[in-house]
């Protein structure tokens, strides 16, 4: 509504108006926006709505979606990085799709077709086109090519995991990785 997007309006030009940039500010303009302000509106009262899933609940919803849209589970990606994700980065995996293992932790990381260790998600951007033009095969050839080249300081650590036993090193990288981009949240707040 007309309300909702001037509210959205108003809640960026606040943070942006923060400077020098000041992360206590910038957390309490949003905490005021997200428990204040949008929780008094209509798009508010859906976001309450809004159930965190399981892992089975995933599975089910991503077979609803598979349904609606028509389209196998070998024609999706589902990125997921922990306990919650197995079973659905499993179903894809096993689909022939691309299940992908983001920040992963060892839990989720044996189910996934490939994994990620980056503090960037952008990083992803290349293997997407890849599967996007040339499917599973095109993905696989980028992320091994990546893989062989390597990763750098916190990003890049791309790993073909499909068929792979020994995921130690994998699991290591991606808790590394991981904490880093859990310490950088814990101080956003």
């Amino acid at each position: 509504t007309p309300q909702e997007r001037d509210l959205l309006v108003q809640a960026e030009k606040e943070t942006l108006a923060i400077t020098p940039l000041d992360d206590t500010r910038i957390k309490q303009v949003l905490d005021r926006f997200y428990w204040e302000r949008l929780p008094a509106i209509g798009i508010g009262r859906a976001l309450r709505e809004v159930k965190p899933v399981g892992g089975r609940r995933k599975v089910a919803a991503l077979n609803k979606f598979a349904e609606k849209y028509r389209q196998p589970l070998s024609k999706w990606v589902v990125v997921g990085d922990s306990i919650t994700d197995f079973r659905m980065l499993r179903a894809v995996e096993d689909a022939g799709g691309l299940a992908i293992a983001f920040n992963a932790n060892g839990y989720a990381l044996p189910h996934a077709t490939m994994g990620l260790a980056s503090t960037m998600l952008s990083d992803l951007t290349d293997v997407l086109t890849a599967w996007q033009k040339g499917g599973r095969s095109a993905a696989e050839k980028l992320v091994r090519e990546k893989e062989r080249l390597g990763g750098s300081g916190d990003r890049n650590y791309f790993q073909w995991l499909s068929g792979r036993k020994d995921i130690a090193d994998v699991v290591q990288v991606h808790a590394r990785i991981r904490k880093l981009v859990r310490e950088e949240a814990a101080r956003l707040g």
